[in-house]
């Protein structure tokens, strides 16, 4: 099962110290773990844990916080999402937060989710907007993180889909190496954003990256559905602690070119 809960949240204080904290995500995932007591959180029986969450802000003051749910070792925070308290503590800060709304916004079978996604018409565009510093370490070397390739990030969405689909797997090594010679990068308007975890300081990746898919229907739909689940799984590390939380837009047309845009602004003025 997958499950999105949106969490508005309110800061009970004139002062706000979360708006300029690069640690959000971190403290809100150590808020969630001390409100929520269950060992089956940390992992849910596999390498991956079977929750995400991350923390935006609306404006000084108000916050949305989503958590998503990718498995049944995730129940615990789904029960107490159904009954949160309407007020948290922030130990670090010092501080109290308000709830005044919590939205269930999405709820899916794994099995409905990959028909869906399938079923969507395959677009030629594929762009990710990183919401949140996204992360991948290099295999072996510590603290040494990689610039977020295509494969990187489609291995990501897999990895957490085969942890967690109870038939739907997708579990074939030739599945990532079809599409890592079907994807190739077309734009890219990133930035790289300053993170501090356990001691560790590292530089996380926040912005636009798009990939252009050649015309293979069968790719296409893999990429649709991975891009899709990349909303609920986040991608790269330490997504449970507000890393890597992305929102996936499909395109057919990369973007309209400037003699269109310029034709269609003189048109609407004319009109």
């Amino acid at each position: 099962m997958i499950e999105r809960y949106e969490i508005l949240l309110e800061v009970q204080s004139e002062q706000d110290p979360l708006w300029r904290s690069p640690a959000r995500g971190t403290l809100m995932h150590g808020l969630l773990l001390n409100e929520v007591k269950s060992d089956s959180l940390h992992t849910g029986g596999s390498a991956v844990r079977p929750y995400t969450q991350h923390l935006q802000a609306l404006s000084t003051g108000r916050y949305v916080w989503t958590i998503n749910t990718l498995s049944e070792a995730a129940a615990p925070l789904a029960n107490w999402l159904e009954s949160a308290p309407t007020d948290l503590y922030l130990e670090h800060y010092d501080l109290h937060l308000s709830i005044a709304e919590i939205k269930k916004v999405a709820s899916f079978q794994y099995g409905d989710f990959m028909e869906a996604a399938f079923e969507d018409l395959p677009a030629k565009y594929m762009t990710f907007e990183i919401l949140t510093p996204m992360v991948f370490k290099k295999a072996g070397q510590a603290n040494v993180w990689q610039w977020p390739e295509a494969r990187l990030m489609v291995q990501s969405a897999l990895t957490r889909w085969n942890a967690f689909a109870e038939t739907e797997k997708l579990d074939d090594p030739q599945i990532l190496e079809d599409i890592a010679t079907a994807v190739q990068p077309f734009s890219f308007k990133v930035q790289s954003q300053h993170v501090s975890m356990d001691g560790i300081n590292f530089a996380g990746t926040v912005g636009k990256i798009s990939f252009v898919v050649q015309n293979r229907t069968e790719v296409r739909q893999l990429l649709n559905l991975a891009g899709k689940y990349s909303e609920f799984c986040g991608l790269g590390a330490k997504t449970a602690m507000g890393l890597g939380a992305v929102r996936f837009l499909p395109s057919e047309i990369s973007r309209p070119s400037r003699q269109r845009r310029w034709r269609d602004h003189t048109e609407q003025l004319a009109g």
